[in-house]
Parts: structure tokens; sequence; C-alpha cells
């Protein structure tokens, strides 16, 4: 990678990604609120560059959920699996029942719950089997591509202005909150054409892909804040994680339910 590479784009793939480019020189809330404006571009990427076994596979349904498997494991690898990470902690924070302080130790203790793993497992399961039930070649290929860029717009609208942190130190504190309305719309113009492209040339139904796709992640964002706020005095960066997946997942499920 280029050493000007801009602090934004560094934060953006060095957060989402595993490629090794440079560090940001300096990460603030503008740094922070930029690079999650651009997320959806690399999550576009990630399904590029992930999703090309779904082209590969034939039609038969055995054939079809070992290809969708190889994908997402292909994307675990690219992303380093932290959003899995913050998923299982996140699972264990809501379930162990204790005040927001306790709960916040359980999420950042190393080891995983058992509520951690069968998140893990039911999602896997879900995003594998959403992934599984569409079309072979182009459309699933065009699904995953925009669902990975839509579970980082979540992640994006998760980290928004009106998002309080429950910790005032750490990476987490600099990155929640930073998305202002304007790094929200430019998050939102970075989605545009993954959309579009996915609708056109995927192809996918152009309302599913341009409305009921976005809604449903950005309905996930809304609420997992919602709840941590609740349950854990403030959002954090495992929320942040735990929202892309789900956020993947809800966009999946919208077509495959969808037939």
């Amino acid at each position: 990678m280029s050493p000007a590479l801009p602090d934004e784009a560094r934060f953006a793939i060095g957060t989402f990604t595993r490629l090794p480019v440079p560090a940001p020189r300096r990460v603030d809330a503008a740094v922070a609120g930029r690079g999650l404006a651009l997320a959806p571009l690399v999550g576009a990427g990630l399904g590029l560059a992930s999703g090309w076994p779904l082209l590969v596979t034939g039609v038969d349904l055995v054939a079809r959920l070992l290809s969708a498997t190889l994908v997402l494991a292909l994307a675990a690898w690219l992303d380093r699996g932290l959003h899995w990470d913050g998923l299982a902690d996140v699972a264990d924070g809501l379930a162990s029942g204790a005040p927001a302080e306790r709960a916040r130790a359980i999420m950042t203790r190393s080891d995983i719950g058992p509520n951690g793993v069968l998140a893990l497992v039911l999602v896997v399961l879900l995003q594998v089997l959403a992934l599984a039930q569409l079309p072979a070649g182009g459309p699933a290929l065009a699904a995953w591509v925009l669902a990975l860029a839509l579970g980082r717009l979540a992640a994006a609208v998760a980290a928004g202005w009106w998002v309080r942190p429950a910790k005032v130190d750490g990476l987490g504190a600099a990155v929640l909150g930073s998305v202002t309305p304007s790094r929200l719309v430019l998050a939102l113009l970075a989605t545009a054409p993954v959309a579009i492209a996915a609708a056109w040339l995927g192809p996918l139904p152009w309302l599913a892909a341009l409305l009921g796709m976005p809604v449903a992640a950005a309905a996930v964002a809304l609420v997992l804040a919602r709840v941590a706020r609740r349950r854990f005095d403030g959002s954090t960066g495992d929320v942040l994680g735990a929202t892309v997946e789900l956020a993947t997942l809800a966009a999946l499920l919208v077509l495959a339910l969808a037939g």
C-alpha cells in the first residue's frame, strides 16, 4: 500500500480487513468517522474477494451449501474474524443478566461462554442457509457483496452521533459517536453504487436491493445500539462487531425469505 494512503482509508482497511496497510498516523473522531463512512466500499471489496466460489458452484443444493460455507470461511479469514468475536462477546454479556459494569467485564474476557458459542453457530448457519437459498452464480455473488457492504454501513449507523460509548477511553470511545450526519450521508453515497450494481448486474430485485436490504441492516444497527445502551450503559467495539454480522444476516434474509 502507498504510504500516502489517507488516514481514513488506512483506518477503514485496517479495521475491516487483514490487509497489511500502514497504521493511521492519528486516530480521532474525525478519522474514525470518515473511515466508517468508507467502510461499505471495503465491505464490497471483501464480498468480491470472498464470494468468487459462488460463481463456480453447481445448482445442486449440497453444492450451494458447500460453496456458501467456503465463502463465509474466506470472509472470516479476510477480516480476521473480529466481528464474530464481538458477536460472541455481546451474546455472553446479554445472557449474563449482570449489571452493566459486570456485563462489560464478561465481554472483555478471552474465553467464550455457551451463549456466545450458540450465537456464533446460529448466525453462521443462518448466513450459510440464506446464501445457499439464493440462485447460484451472479445473483448469489451480488447478494453477498451487497450484504457485506450493508453490514459495514450498519457499523457506521451504530457509531452515529447519538450513540454513547460505555467507556471513556480506548479505540471504541474514539469511534462511537464519530459518524456525524454528513459522514452518514457519505456512507450512504458509498453504498448506493454497490446496491445499484447488485440490482443491475446480479440481477437482484430492485426493491430489495435498494430498500429492503438497507432498511433491514439499519434496523439491526439501531436496535442493537438501543439494547447496548440499556444493558451495557452504552455501546462498545464488541457491539459494533456484532452489528456487522447481524446486519449482514438481516440483509441476506430479506432476499432468502422473499424467495
